[in-house]
């Protein structure tokens, strides 16, 4: 075997070897190659024959092994620290890339704030929710004076609630003394909002539903006894045409009043309804004559419907109390005269649409979230009760359809009631302009004409 291949195989056998180990080997190896090197060359020079082993290099010999071998156990502790600290670093240089990660796609804006309030750092989600204004435009507007306090106080804000160009957002401010760091955390809850105002607005209509079951039969029992006189009052008074008159007018009254209670108990209703596979063109047609008196004498009433018929399962006296609440609302919103028309329409492929449009003032933007609360009204007082359109929206989620409204302030409104159709249609025609009257087996428009409305 070559001096190279010898050299090969003992390499081979120390590479398994630790490096203490191999650092320990090499320096005995040099050590001892020194040691018996310069004795070999003293004895050369000092002439002296053969070979010949002191004791100082014993000694040497010793010492080298011995200090190889301390060498070795230091190195190897050194190296299984370094090793330790090693492993230490990196999963410390993990964990903060995890939680770099975490923090970057955290699904809420999370940002970092120095002690004067400049941002330092946003996430992902910051930046997308934000929008165009940046995190600004989503921070509460005292943001800077929030961050100040934190870090003064050494306290976090917890839980502050702002609204900003229309969204409502929850904040969370945790000061970090070490760093003169404000730490902040938002969360949209716009929709959260949204749904405790429904809360709200239900609990509302449920008191009202309570109220309502509480006084309306007595206070139905009591217009009956006031319309029985005033009939009595009315048949004696004949041939008196003013008193008559008088007595008349107290009699449309308690009608009128009588209406009211409708509509309260009908608020108020806790039973089911009772829906039933109904034609709304059908009932539309069965109310036309008796809904004249609803709307001034100067608004015109008009009635488009769709040529064929319009199927839907729905409380046939609900459905009918809805729209002549629709109509007495649309004629109080126009004083001055205008249109007040009922139309009707089939969305392929199953959807019954019915609208109530009038030529008025509109709704006011800050009003719009409110027409379907109870007792929220528009109109001066003594004019309206504010149980309208709330009826009519207790009226359309009973039966499975959903109202909505379509107004520009100063050019009118159109409460829009979608409805199920009981079978899909695979075509709809569009609305006819052929007129009807009542009785009539013609579809279309219907004018009415208020000339003729009984006074």
């Amino acid at each position: 075997m070559s001096a190279h291949q010898r050299l090969s195989a003992a390499a081979a056998h120390l590479r398994p070897l630790p490096r203490a180990a191999k650092i320990a080997l090499v320096y005995a190896a040099l050590g001892l190659f020194c040691v018996w090197t310069s004795a070999w060359v003293f004895q050369w020079f000092g002439s002296e024959s053969g070979v010949h082993v002191s004791w100082e290099e014993i000694e040497a010999t010793a010492f080298v092994l011995l200090t190889g071998a301390v060498l070795y156990i230091l190195l190897a502790r050194t190296f299984h620290r370094l090793g330790e600290s090693q492993a230490s670093l990196l999963a410390a240089n993990l964990q903060l890339t995890n939680l770099a990660t975490f923090v970057e796609l955290c699904p809420i804006p999370v940002l970092e704030f120095d002690e004067s309030g400049a941002m330092l750092y946003q996430n992902d989600a910051a930046r997308e929710q934000s929008g165009p204004g940046g995190p600004p435009a989503i921070l509460p507007a005292h943001a800077e004076t929030i961050i100040r306090e934190c870090l003064a106080n050494a306290a976090p804000v917890l839980g502050l609630d702002t609204e900003r160009n229309g969204a409502h957002w929850r904040w969370w401010f945790f000061p970090n003394d070490d760093r003169d760091r404000t730490y902040a955390f938002g969360r949209e809850r716009t929709h959260e909002v949204e749904l405790a105002m429904q809360l709200t607005r239900a609990a509302r209509m449920e008191s009202v539903g309570r109220m309502a079951a509480g006084i309306a039969h007595d206070f139905n029992n009591v217009l009956t006894v006031i319309g029985g006189y005033s009939e009595l009052l009315e048949d004696e008074l004949k041939s008196d045409a003013g008193h008559a008159g008088d007595a008349h007018a107290i009699a449309a009254e308690v009608q009128r009043a009588r209406g009211l209670i409708r509509q309260l108990l009908l608020l108020g209703r806790s039973q089911p309804p009772a829906p039933t596979e109904i034609d709304v063109n059908h009932h539309l047609r069965q109310i036309e004559p008796l809904v004249r008196h609803l709307v001034p004498r100067n608004v015109q009433l008009r009635f488009t419907l769709c040529e064929q018929p319009v199927p839907v399962r729905f409380d046939a006296y609900e459905l009918e109390q809805a729209v002549m609440n629709l109509i007495s609302n649309a004629g109080d919103a126009m004083p001055d005269g205008g249109i007040a028309t009922v139309s009707t329409e089939i969305q392929p492929p199953a959807r019954a649409v019915l609208r109530v449009t009038d030529t008025g003032t509109g709704i006011a933007p800050d009003d719009l979230p409110h027409v379907f609360e109870p007792f929220f009204t528009t109109k001066p007082a003594g004019k309206g009760t504010g149980l309208g359109l709330a009826s009519v929206y207790g009226i359309v989620n009973r039966n499975g359809g959903r109202i909505d409204v379509e107004t520009s302030e100063g050019r009118g409104s159109s409460f829009v009631v979608r409805l199920p159709l009981t079978a899909p249609l695979a075509h709809a025609r569009a609305p006819g302009d052929i007129p009807w009257r009542a009785k009539s087996d013609l579809r279309g428009e219907t004018i009415v004409d208020n000339e003729e409305r009984a006074i």
